[in-house]
């Protein structure tokens, strides 16, 4: 009876071993799984900045490419004056050629 006994208290203290082992593996698991989740809210955080520099970059641009509409609209109007406008009508048109590329480069990045 008592080596019954001795002989199941060694299997519990063997179980319990394992059990504690078990434990450890998973709380290491566990810490290593916040320590990434961390790292992801961190660059979450990053990437929403990111996305909110670049909507204010699109608004901007939205904003720039309306001015360069009323440049163009002016260029028209000056087209029935009386004074030379080729030089400046050709010096905005190149103006707003360069703004338009820049932004098309920028709307593709």
């Amino acid at each position: 009876m008592r080596s019954k006994i001795k002989t199941q208290f060694l299997e519990l203290q063997l179980k319990i071993t394992q059990m504690g082992r078990l434990l450890q593996e998973t709380m290491g698991k566990l810490a290593d799984q916040n320590k990434q989740n961390q790292k992801l809210l961190v660059d979450l955080e990053t990437k929403e900045n990111q996305i909110k520099d670049l909507s204010e970059k699109i608004k901007d641009l939205e904003k720039n490419n309306k001015i360069s509409e009323k440049i163009a609209k002016i260029v028209v109007n000056t087209e029935n004056t009386v004074v030379p406008t080729t030089d400046l009508k050709k010096k905005l048109e190149q103006y707003i050629s360069i703004i338009e590329h820049s932004i098309e480069a920028l709307k593709n990045k």
